[in-house]
């Protein structure tokens, strides 16, 4: 749902450009900040990423452009915004729309290394990982981890039960500054998206999104989107979202 409303954001002109995370074949640095320019590679970078990124080089680009930018991140990303912001007017104006997702927690990127080799691979191996992969027919828990050596060769696997949870679970490879930060919801972000982690959704292999939306473009976006069929929504309580989200807020 967040690329489909980045995608629209560029389609009908709103904004020229879009910030997001994407991965790269560097086993050094797996993902990084990078710019898009059209919708059809926007969808290249739909994917969650527990890796640790920086968006300064983007963010300079932003501040000498005359373009107008969509950028989606964490809370801790859209805070650091909202702040140069305040001493920068041009980035006011450049950056017009700001996508958050919900965060309970981020990882160094230790957490990936200690994925790969679970996988008995190698960092220097490695040219891409995707930490969320689906399986058809499985629940949306049921997500793995993968890790190619090659895009031509089949992907090596570690399933949620093989250490993956338990390090999750655990706070393996937590970022310190994570303990400190009560932002869950990215509360400085236009519009927020979350996985529906509530009975009689995460049964779905495909993944069910909530969103809430704080500006009135986010909203008709959305409703125009419900309106036109592309998108299949309906309300939800404010409990059922906290709910949802539960166990970032227990954190």
């Amino acid at each position: 749902l967040a690329s489909w409303m980045l995608t629209r954001l560029m389609e009908t002109g709103i904004v020229d450009r879009a910030i997001c995370v994407a991965s790269t074949s560097n086993p050094d640095r797996l993902f990084e900040f990078a710019e898009f320019t059209n919708v059809e590679s926007l969808w290249t970078a739909a994917r969650s990423s527990y890796y640790p990124v920086e968006i300064s080089s983007c963010l300079r680009t932003a501040a000498e452009s005359h373009l107008r930018y969509a950028v989606i991140g964490l809370p801790c990303v859209l805070k650091g915004i909202r702040r140069a912001q305040r001493t920068m007017p041009k980035l006011k104006r450049t950056i017009s729309v700001m996508l958050g997702l919900v965060c309970g927690q981020q990882r160094s990127k230790f957490f990936a290394e200690y994925l790969v080799r679970r996988a008995g691979l190698s960092m220097d191996s490695v040219c891409r990982v995707s930490f969320r992969e689906k399986r058809k027919g499985q629940s949306a828990y049921r997500s793995h981890f993968a890790a190619w050596t090659d895009e031509d060769v089949p992907p090596r696997f570690v399933e949620r039960s093989d250490g993956y949870d338990f390090a999750w679970g655990q706070g393996y490879f937590k970022q310190d500054a994570c303990n400190y930060c009560d932002d869950v919801f990215a509360e400085l972000a236009d519009v927020v998206f979350m996985d529906a982690w509530l009975p009689g959704f995460h049964d779905d292999p495909r993944g069910t999104n909530i969103v809430t939306a704080r500006s009135a473009l986010c909203r008709d976006l959305l409703e125009s989107g419900i309106q036109s069929g592309v998108l299949r929504m309906t309300p939800i309580g404010i409990r059922d979202v906290i709910r949802s989200q539960e166990g970032c807020l227990r954190l």
